[in-house]
Order: C-alpha cells, then sequence, then structure tokens
C-alpha cells in the first residue's frame, strides 16, 4: 500500500469509526461526492463523442406476382387445364390460373368412362345372347336334316347354345 502513496490519482478515504457509521446517509454521500470532484479534473478522462451508427440499409423490396405461376409447358409434372387451358401442375387441386378444381374434374372422367365401359359391356353381351339363341335354335332346326351320326352332337349343342345366350340375357340389368 506504501508504494501507491505518492500516486496523485489514488485519494484515500479518512478510516471511519464507530461515530462515522452513525452518520446520516447524507452526510456520507457529500463527503464521498466532495472526494470524487477534487480527484476528477486530474484524473476523468476526456468524454469521446458516440460513435456515429451506420446509415440503415434500404428497406428490401420482394415483388410478389399477382398470380402463381404454373409449370412450363410440356413439363413432366404439369397438365393442361380443362378450363382455361394453361399449363398447371399435375398434383394440385385447383388450377394456379382460374381456380378450376381438378380433381372433381378427373373424377366425372371417370365417372363417365365408367358409364361408357358399362354401356359397352351392356351391347357386347345383348349381342352374345342374340348370337348364342339365335345359334342354337339354328343348331336345333338343322339337326334333323343332317346325317343321324351328327344329330345328336348337334341338337345337344343347340340346346348348350340356348342356355349360354339365356345365362348372357340374365346378366343383362
Amino acid at each position: 500500500m506504501d508504494e501507491f502513496r505518492d500516486d496523485p490519482k489514488i485519494t484515500r478515504l479518512p478510516v471511519r469509526g464507530p461515530v462515522l457509521e452513525h452518520a446520516s446517509a447524507a452526510a456520507v454521500r457529500k463527503e464521498v461526492e466532495e472526494l470524487l470532484a477534487e480527484a476528477e479534473p486530474e484524473t476523468a478522462p476526456e468524454p469521446r463523442p458516440a460513435p456515429r451508427l451506420p446509415d440503415p440499409a434500404p428497406p428490401v423490396v420482394v415483388l410478389v406476382p399477382d398470380t402463381p405461376k404454373g409449370p412450363p409447358p410440356h413439363h413432366r409434372n404439369g397438365r393442361i387445364c380443362p378450363q382455361c387451358d394453361r399449363w398447371t401442375w399435375q398434383a394440385t387441386r385447383e388450377c394456379v390460373h382460374c381456380d378450376y378444381d381438378l380433381f372433381a374434374h378427373e373424377q366425372r372422367l371417370v365417372q363417365e368412362r365408367q358409364r361408357q365401359w358399362h354401356a359397352h359391356r351392356q351391347r357386347q353381351l345383348l349381342r352374345w345372347a342374340m348370337g348364342l339363341i339365335g345359334g342354337g335354335l339354328a343348331a336345333i332346326y338343322f339337326a334333323p336334316s343332317l346325317p343321324s351320326a351328327l344329330r345328336p352332337t348337334l341338337a345337344a349343342g343347340g340346346v348348350i347354345a340356348l342356355f349360354a345366350g339365356y345365362v348372357c340375357g340374365k346378366m343383362l340389368d
């Protein structure tokens, strides 16, 4: 402690005794302020100006298109919208350009294909039924005019054809 005795920057505070402890806080504060005021001119550094803050960055402007863009033409995940005839994504529920419900459109197409297949199947069954019944009747009608060895075979074939025609007719709605 003796090495700092001659240092002008260090100020010694008086040692407090039992009497100073009961002194008012205002008196102690005044004493400390006086001691600091005496020491400050020698040791206080010059106040520095606050550093200049950099200019704020200009605001970032993001341009968002009004409508979302669809895929490029002939993209493998793209398709043409049946309503607006523009390219849109294949897996989206609605067209990105006109908001047409593509899933409902696909469902209507599937139902139409099923209806067409059902109508085709009905026509085909009708043809088979008419052909088998006509062939069975012809076989039974022409069986007596054939040689006696072929009569039972042709008659049995005619009966089987009639039965198959009846089954095809029952499969019709």
